[in-house]
C-alpha cells in the first residue's frame, strides 16, 4: 500500500520470505503431527480397551470352565478312591479276618484302612502341589527371577494351595475309605477264615 501510493499505477507482487514460508511449513507439521498423535492415542486406547475387554472374556470363561470341572474331578477322584478302598478291603479280607481272630477291635480296622487312605492322600497332595508349581514354572514361562517369585509368593493362592491340597485329599480319601472300611471291619473272622 505505501509503494502503490507512491508510486501510482504500479502493480506490487508480494514474495514471502523462506524464512515465513519455513514457519508456516513448520506450523503446519506441527499441527498435522499432533493431529496424528491424537489420532494415535485414540486409536491405542481403543485398542487397549478391547483387549482388556478380551481378557476379561477369557478369564470369564475359564472361571465358568473351572466351575463345571472341578466338581466334576473331585466326585470321580471320590468314586475311584472308593472303588479302590473297597476292592483293597475286599483283597485284604483274610488278613482283616485274621487281625479279627487275634483280637483286633472293629475301630481299630476302621483306623488302619483310613489312616492308608489318609497317607496316600497326602502323599498324593504333596506330589500334586509340587508337579503343579513345577508345571506352572515350566509351561507358565516363570523364571528364576525374584520378582517373578516374589509376586507369586505375594498373593494368598499359592499358600492357600499348599494348605488346601492336602486337606481336601485327606478329607476326600477318608470320606471315600469310610464305608470300604466299616464293611471290612464288621466282616465276621469266622466266615472269613472258613472260606478261605
Amino acid at each position: 500500500a505505501e509503494i502503490e501510493a507512491i508510486l501510482p499505477g504500479t502493480q506490487v507482487i508480494e514474495k514471502y520470505s523462506q524464512a515465513l514460508a519455513r514457519a508456516e511449513a513448520r506450523t503446519k507439521a506441527k499441527e498435522a503431527a499432533e493431529s496424528s498423535l491424537k489420532q494415535e492415542k485414540e486409536s491405542g486406547q481403543a485398542m487397549l480397551l478391547q483387549e482388556q475387554q478380551g481378557r476379561d472374556q477369557i478369564e470369564k470363561q475359564h472361571a465358568g470352565f473351572a466351575a463345571v470341572l472341578v466338581p466334576l474331578v473331585l466326585v470321580g477322584s471320590a468314586v475311584t478312591i472308593f472303588l479302590l478302598a473297597l476292592a483293597n478291603a475286599r483283597q485284604r479280607s483274610e488278613e482283616i479276618g485274621i487281625l479279627r481272630a487275634i483280637g483286633l477291635k472293629s475301630r481299630q480296622i476302621i483306623f488302619v484302612f483310613l489312616s492308608k487312605a489318609t497317607m496316600i492322600g497326602l502323599a498324593g497332595a504333596v506330589f500334586g502341589v509340587g508337579l503343579g508349581i513345577w508345571l506352572g514354572w515350566s509351561l507358565g514361562g516363570l523364571s528364576t527371577g525374584a520378582s517373578e517369585w516374589q509376586r507369586l509368593f505375594s498373593g494368598g493362592d499359592l499358600v492357600l494351595t499348599i494348605v488346601a491340597a492336602p486337606v481336601l485329599a485327606v478329607l476326600l480319601s477318608g470320606i471315600a475309605s469310610w464305608v470300604p472300611a466299616l464293611l471290612a471291619a464288621k466282616q465276621d473272622p469266622a466266615i472269613v477264615l472258613q472260606g478261605s
